[in-house]
């Protein structure tokens, strides 16, 4: 009986962490394309020179317009 229910604990536990690991790389694949498209919006602001896209561009960034 110990066998059987050592197995299955092992089995919900490696279910456990492999969907934990998934979650994790797909957090991590979310957070890779939203830096990406900072960047890119950052990138098309930059050649602007007008007052919204400066105040933009600083939201963006984080900083106070």
């Amino acid at each position: 009986m110990f066998p059987i229910i050592r197995t299955r604990t092992n089995r919900q536990l490696n279910t456990a962490i492999q969907e934990l690991h998934d979650r994790a790389e797909s957090e991590r694949r979310r957070r890779l394309t939203a830096e990406q498209r900072l960047e890119r919006a950052l990138a098309l602001l930059e050649g602007q020179d007008t007052d919204l896209a400066a105040r933009l561009s600083a939201v963006l960034q984080g900083d106070q317009p």
